[in-house]
């Protein structure tokens, strides 16, 4: 690696926990993540209890009030409280950033310059289940794997038909 791309990761590791703080001090403005759960509600996959809310965090105005308005008031008067989170590195940069729950099986997509911010209470498990739509009855066909290349038709062989395989896009 050349002395100036090592500069310039270097720069972006250095800025990262600044940016860092930032992203968490926006979030804890505009919500409350302390990772409220359901103790008797589980995911579909039947390892992470339900996160319970609300999380945004209204600016004078109760939730009641809110509920009570008509949603022309509500878009009128800017009062949506999930609007759409910036990126950390935005204007400019961007990109995605995975959650820790997936680099602990993908560590090579692990960032230098940026962490993903939101809790992990609130995200659905990893690996996700997946339920064929055309074969509800199967449940769970990933077997709480991830479907990687390697593993797809060890856990779709003998569940979907030749064709049907062919057809989901990893032939």
């Amino acid at each position: 690696m050349s002395k100036q791309f090592i500069a310039a990761m270097q720069t972006l590791a250095d800025a990262r926990p600044a940016l860092i703080k930032r992203a968490n001090e926006l979030l804890a403005r505009h919500y409350d993540l302390s990772g409220k759960v359901d103790p008797n509600v589980r995911m579909s996959g039947g390892k992470k209890p339900v996160p319970v809310g609300p999380t945004a965090r209204l600016k004078g105005i109760s939730w009641e009030e809110l509920a009570a308005l008509p949603p022309g008031e509500v878009k009128r008067r800017g009062l949506f409280p999930y609007l759409p989170l910036p990126h950390p590195l935005e204007p400019g940069g961007g990109g995605m950033v995975l959650p820790p729950s997936q680099l602990r099986s993908h560590p090579e997509f692990d960032r230098v310059d940026v962490a993903f911010d939101i809790p992990d209470a609130y995200l659905p498990e990893f690996p996700p289940p997946l339920f064929l739509t055309t074969h509800p009855e199967l449940g769970d066909v990933s077997r709480g794997q991830e479907i990687t290349l390697d593993n797809y038709y060890a856990l779709r062989g003998g569940v979907l038909s030749p064709i049907e395989l062919d057809g989901s896009g990893c032939s």
